[in-house]
């Protein structure tokens, strides 16, 4: 996350968490090397946090807040701009958000991101494409499409959602 995008200067960050003074909320900024900033969260809810992220700091409208997986910490919440998903994937009861180099595990339903943005069309049942990351089409068997994202994936267009694709292709 790149401070100066979404808070400005760390010093605007700060002035932001002043009102969460008295709150068991530390921040740390490591000045060498790569700079991370860490919240510690005590004895809060995931709804406080998460409204923590959403409405106290001031991010960007639309942003995708979840969880990532990480080695040293287990589940830590995160976020990316809505613009940056690469697609959503539905797996059981869960959805996963796939960008560049994060993924994201979601509390949403792949119905309700559909109608998150109009970047996003359903392919399939379990997958959603930003349609700004889709570069190339191809026929496949079966009267399918395969789809070729700017990172090199390939996903399948199913024949229920193709006729819902080219017309959105072609608004």
């Amino acid at each position: 996350m790149k401070i100066k995008e979404y808070f400005g200067s760390i010093s605007q960050l700060e002035k932001k968490l002043s009102a969460w003074i008295d709150l068991p909320i530390s921040l740390r900024v490591r000045s060498t090397g790569t700079r991370n900033i860490t919240f510690l969260f005590e004895s809060f809810s995931e709804e406080e946090i998460i409204s923590f992220f959403k409405d106290t700091i001031q991010q960007p409208e639309h942003a995708i807040v979840g969880y990532r997986q990480d080695d040293i910490y287990g589940d830590i919440l995160g976020k990316c701009d809505y613009q940056d998903v690469l697609y959503f994937e539905g797996i059981g009861d869960k959805v996963y958000a796939y960008a560049d180099n994060l993924t994201l595990s979601l509390k949403n339903k792949l119905y309700e991101i559909e109608e998150f943005s109009k970047l996003y069309v359903r392919i399939s049942k379990s997958f959603i494409v930003n349609i700004l990351v889709v570069e190339k089409i191809y026929p496949s068997l079966n009267g399918k499409f395969i789809i070729e994202l700017t990172d090199g994936q390939n996903l399948t267009v199913s024949r229920k959602y193709k006729k819902q694709f080219l017309e959105y292709l072609e608004d």
